[in-house]
């Protein structure tokens, strides 16, 4: 249900974006005519019976068109300009935020192997495989930083801490999805039930698995969405 309420808004949002150049194409084409007519075709009576007449009625009609472009500019197109501009801070910040989490993930994750920097970017799957194959979902995981009242009795509510973060935060900028990008929306809705959150459930409830190696792929495939999603920046 939220990925047709996206796409219809999605939707909604790109014929808005269209429209801004739609009114800009039909002034201009109105501006055009009105300079060709009152430069050049003044006195068409020799064109066709009643000319004159139809193209001042047209001139009159072209001169509202304008008038009524002027108008959208002034009080739809600035006004959603400036809202933006409100927004924009606000939305890049939360925005910002998913990086957060993505770096405490990848603190803990490299902790686990001692000597291991941790890398400013996530590197490709094969190296990092690795992280992973020690550490057993069922087991206690290190105390999530910057929420000392919170403690995971194992990595699966550790995961979990993340996935409700995420969750709020999505939800936090759905609520200004106008002024969201296309490839923004991509990734907010990957996050809302991502490859790795329904492997960890199936993990869960199967009691015979509970090697984090065994879905590092999905784990992989997790933290690359939040480093796309931190890495935005509206303006």
């Amino acid at each position: 249900m939220r990925m047709i309420d996206t796409i219809t808004t999605l939707r909604t949002k790109i014929k808005k974006t269209s429209l801004n150049k739609r009114v800009l194409l039909t002034c201009s084409v109105c501006f055009l005519w009105i300079l060709l007519y009152k430069l050049i075709l003044l006195d068409i009576n020799s064109c066709f019976q009643k000319a004159s007449e139809i193209g001042e009625i047209t001139y009159y009609l072209f001169c509202s068109v304008i008038a009524s472009g002027i108008f959208y500019y002034v009080v739809v197109y600035l006004e959603n300009r400036r809202v933006a501009k409100t927004l924009c801070p606000s939305i890049n910040s939360r925005l910002h935020t998913f990086g957060v989490g993505l770096f405490i993930i990848k603190k803990d994750l490299y902790k686990q192997l001692k000597g291991l920097e941790i890398p400013d970017k996530i590197p490709e799957l094969e190296s990092f495989r690795p992280i992973c194959d020690n550490i057993i979902l069922t087991s206690k995981p290190p105390e999530i930083s910057g929420n000392p009242s919170y403690i995971p009795n194992d990595w699966f509510e550790y995961f979990d801490y993340f996935f409700q973060s995420d969750k709020f935060l999505s939800n936090q900028l759905y609520s200004h999805i106008s002024y969201l990008t296309p490839e923004i929306l991509k990734e907010l809705d990957e996050i809302q039930y991502s490859v790795f959150q329904r492997s960890l459930d199936v993990y869960r409830l199967n009691k015979r698995y509970d090697k984090l190696a065994g879905t590092s792929g999905p784990l992989y495939m997790y933290l690359k969405t939040l480093e796309r999603l931190s890495s935005f920046e509206l303006k």
